[in-house]
Order: C-alpha cells, then structure tokens, then sequence
C-alpha cells in the first residue's frame, strides 16, 4: 500500500481538503489529518534516530600526542587548555589524560598538580621503605603494599599518589588492580624540597580528613621520619619519630620496625 503525506500550512484548508475533495477519489482508502504532535511513520523513525545520535557520548578533545611516554612538559600543555581556576575531578584526569601516564598527577580539593621529576635520592629512599614494609606485610599476611605511581582516589575532588601505599588484608576490596577507591590503611609522603610547606601541610589535611589512619613523612635531607596516627578526634599525633638513627615503628603494620639509618643512602651521611 502506497502513502502520500501532504504538508499543508492552513488547517483550514487542510480540512477542506479532507472533507470535500479526497472523499470523491475512489482510490484513496483512507485519509487523516496529521498535526504537529502526530508523526507519520517516516517522521516518527526520523526522531528515533536523532534521539539516538543525541543520546550518544560523543568522544572528548584529544589534547596531545600519543606516544610510549610523556614528559611533564606534556602533561603541562594538557592543563594549559583549561581556566586557571578550572575544577578539576578525577573523571577529568581519565577523560583528557593519557591512561599509561607514569608522571604523578594530583587533584587536591579540585586543584591540578602535575608532579616533577624525582631526584635520586627520593627514588632510593622510597625503594627502600617500601621494599622493607612490602616483605614484612607479606611474611606476616597483613595486606598490600604498592609503591608510586598508585593513584588513591580519596573521593571525585581528591586524587593523590603517594609515594607507598598500605592496604590491610581486610579492605582489600578498595583496590581494583589500577587504583585505591577510598583511603588506604597508610600512606608514606617522602618530601622534596619541590614540595612546599604549603602543599604538604594541605596534603596532611586532606589525608586526616579522608580518613587515612597512618601517615608516614619521610625528609630525606634532614634524615627524618616521623610516623602520626588518627587520634579519637580524628587528628594525627605523633606515634613515631626517629632523625639520623634510631628505631621508627608502625601501628597499621602492627609489629613493623626499622632503622632510620637503614633507610637514607650513604652519601646523605658524609
């Protein structure tokens, strides 16, 4: 059966059409007025289409060159094409930034920070810690241990990535094989001298609030680690500290001790 659609802009006469003049064709088995809320067949699979076409996601601007690695200059040009005071989320990171990324890239309470390079001695010391706290939680069964760059994904507006990573055997679930979904048990922030006061002092912040139970900062320079655990208040207080030698323990990795002479290299000592 064959259907022709008539566009008429006055109804008047569109009436009028249906009333006197299609009923004196033999041919026609049927005729209706169609007004601007009924769509004809075609028009109806025409709207099904544009509904599809706006329903789909469409692909985010790639604002950089695919290759085997980045540099921070990279990473920089990324950022630079949004607002200074753009704010910044963890989708925003999987959304316009490489997914192989190995530069550590932060968002502290919607704030970018892209992370320099380490020097040598901040590679050795965190080695180190983590080589020592990965085979004593795995002697004694008490969790995961993952050094940087692990992304912890404190919530949408905060995104860190420490240098160490403790989870305990029972929280396992907030790993997902490529990040934290949550706080971690601990975390270990070894200090550069490119990390201002400020900076580490709103990471500190951050971490106590999120709820992380252990906070390890480590200085290299000064030889220094001071270890702070969660209080009742949820503030951290001072559970261990040692500058040069001495014993430096920890609580989330219950039983867990080290020498602070143990940790620095040798050269930070002549």
């Amino acid at each position: 059966m064959s259907k022709i659609l008539l566009d008429i802009p006055d109804e008047v006469k569109a009436q009028e059409f249906l009333k006197y003049f299609v009923p004196n064709l033999s041919f026609v088995a049927t005729a209706e007025l169609v007004n601007d809320t009924t769509q004809s067949i075609d028009n109806e699979e025409d709207t099904e289409d544009l509904e599809e076409s706006e329903n789909e996601v469409s692909e985010p601007p790639l604002y950089y060159t695919r290759k085997h690695s980045y540099t921070v200059a990279d990473i920089q040009a990324i950022a630079d094409n949004f607002p200074a005071d753009y704010h910044w989320t963890y989708k925003d990171l999987l959304k316009y930034f490489p997914s192989d990324l190995q530069i550590r890239v932060e968002i502290l309470e919607n704030q970018l920070f892209i992370m320099p390079s380490p020097e040598q001695i901040h590679q050795e010391v965190t080695f180190e810690l983590c080589a020592a706290m990965k085979s004593y939680a795995k002697k004694h069964q008490l969790g995961t241990v993952i050094i940087s760059p692990f992304d912890v994904v404190l919530d949408e507006n905060n995104v860190m990535v420490p240098d160490v990573v403790f989870v305990s055997i029972s929280r396992q679930e907030i790993l997902d094989g490529k990040k934290a979904n949550g706080a971690p048990d601990l975390v270990v922030e070894v200090w550069s001298p490119g990390n201002k006061k400020k900076e580490r002092d709103r990471k500190h912040r951050i971490y106590a609030e999120k709820g992380v139970q252990e906070f390890w900062a480590v200085y290299p320079k000064k030889e220094k680690i001071t270890v702070e655990v969660l209080n009742e208040t949820g503030k951290y207080e001072i559970y261990s500290e040692a500058k040069k030698n001495g014993e430096i323990k920890s609580k989330m990795l219950s039983g867990f001790s080290l020498d602070v002479a143990d940790i620095f290299p040798q050269e930070t000592k002549d």
